[in-house]
């Protein structure tokens, strides 16, 4: 039985947004051994992963809680950025998206 299958637990408050939670907790469930998701390839936990971690405790908050929860920002320039240097630094601390069917190739060929 899929963990969204079975009932949810007494205090959940938004049955819905638990149930997506465990659906996709369910799909993103494991690492291979390069570690990457096995469902979707990207880096282990994958962003995915993370969000439905992040609804499976929102969905037993109260509603008020729930509604107005704020996510995490990722890290920003502390200050206006003044050249590219700085851009393209920052740019390079983010995480980049996993290889795949649709990746670029190079050129136009």
């Amino acid at each position: 039985m899929a963990r969204y299958e079975s009932p949810e637990p007494g205090d959940i408050t938004d049955r819905l947004l638990w149930r997506d939670a465990q659906q996709m907790l369910d799909r993103h469930a494991h690492a291979n051994a390069d570690g990457r998701c096995e469902w979707c390839g990207w880096h282990w936990p994958c962003p995915p992963r993370r969000l439905a971690e992040r609804a499976e405790v929102a969905a037993s908050r109260p509603w008020r809680t729930a509604w107005t929860a704020q996510p995490a920002q990722p890290a920003q320039p502390a200050g206006p950025v003044s050249n590219w240097h700085e851009l393209s630094a920052w740019h390079n601390d983010m995480p980049s998206a996993p290889p795949g069917p649709f990746a670029p190739t190079g050129g136009f060929d």
